[in-house]
């Protein structure tokens, strides 16, 4: 693209600058994630979308014997690090706030006063 070796640098610099901003944006949806703080057969739901142009995919994961199992397009079983570098994976990362855990689902029924409904399963 450039015949001078001087802004061939520059651009060097600037992509290298460019991906340190996405790996500390990176590192820091995983850390805001920290420790797996679920109990074992808690379930989580959440949305993951893999590029700009595709549409998110909906997925639930179970914690068994201190591994997660997904369901939807991309099942699978993962430790709890395994799982959150998935999460923030790709163009569009899922971030820990978006999480939806079985706990979250009841305060919601409470603050609308629905406690007598059961759980589907």
């Amino acid at each position: 693209m450039f015949n001078d070796p001087v802004d061939e640098a520059v651009e060097a610099e600037l992509w290298k600058q460019r991906i340190d901003r996405q790996v500390k944006l990176k590192l820091g949806l995983i850390e805001d994630f920290g420790e797996d703080p679920y109990p074992e057969e808690s379930p989580i739901f959440f949305r993951k979308q893999f590029n700009k142009n595709s549409r998110p995919y909906a997925y639930a994961a179970i914690k068994i014997n201190g591994m997660w199992y997904t369901t939807g397009p991309s099942q699978g079983r993962y430790t709890w690090d395994e799982l959150v570098r998935w999460l923030v994976s790709g163009d569009v990362p899922t971030t820990y706030d978006t999480l939806r855990s079985w706990g979250a689902y009841i305060a919601a029924l409470d603050m609308l006063e629905l406690k007598e409904l059961e759980p589907p399963f």
